[in-house]
């Protein structure tokens, strides 16, 4: 058992009843144009790190333009069927690894042009929420966090969203009102000594991309 299984699995070693097959089917159709944005942020040539990868889907699509592209997730699910369909994609070869995204040993020796983590700091412990974001910054010279913007837009669609999150499970939408209460990623930012340097809208203007630095790497 690597050092990847061990702290994943004194994190929980899952994520959600969701993981895997299920999420593919009903929740990344929907993320489509989202990732889209993502990957247009990203150069072609970039090493890329993808915290929280899920699925894979963004994670192949990046390594279709970019040479080196690590994703790691904390649900065994996620990862299984991620190199699951990195076996019929026609493009790269990221690597997938379970582990914790607070604990980013697996890739600690590695340093990356950008770090992304997409539609899932919300859902971490709020303890945890600075952890993954400075280890994140450590590592990449950029870091992309897409997630709901804060104050919540949309109305009916932002209730949608709401119900879903609740859905996901009492401790999911427990962080996710944290998050929400708490001003969600511009405050953490700020807390983790990252500079927000561009914010994109994304899903109708309920996500945003948030793009940031540390500020020792401002010019």
């Amino acid at each position: 058992m690597d050092m990847f299984d061990q702290t994943a699995r004194r994190a929980g070693n899952h994520r959600g009843w969701y993981d895997g097959s299920l999420y593919s089917l009903l929740i990344d159709p929907f993320l489509e144009d989202i990732r889209q944005i993502i990957a247009d942020q990203v150069p072609a040539g970039s090493r890329v790190l993808d915290v929280a990868c899920g699925t894979g889907a963004l994670a192949l699509r990046l390594a279709e333009k970019c040479p080196r592209v690590v994703g790691v997730d904390l649900s065994q699910r996620m990862i299984s069927f991620a190199r699951e369909k990195r076996r019929y994609h026609p493009a790269g070869n990221p690597l997938f690894l379970h582990g914790d995204a607070a604990r980013l040993t697996g890739v600690a020796d590695e340093s990356f042009d950008f770090a992304l983590i997409s539609l899932a700091l919300h859902e971490i412990p709020p303890g945890a929420r600075l952890d993954v974001l400075r280890g994140m910054n450590t590592l990449a010279r950029q870091i992309i966090v897409t997630d709901y913007h804060v104050p919540r837009r949309g109305g009916a669609v932002r209730a949608l969203h709401g119900m879903a999150e609740f859905l996901a499970g009492w401790s999911h939408y427990r962080h996710y009102r944290d998050f929400v209460a708490s001003g969600g990623v511009p405050p953490l930012f700020r807390a983790g000594g990252i500079s927000l340097i561009q914010e994109i809208p994304a899903g109708a203007g309920i996500y945003s991309l948030f793009i940031g630095t540390s500020v020792p790497h401002m010019s």
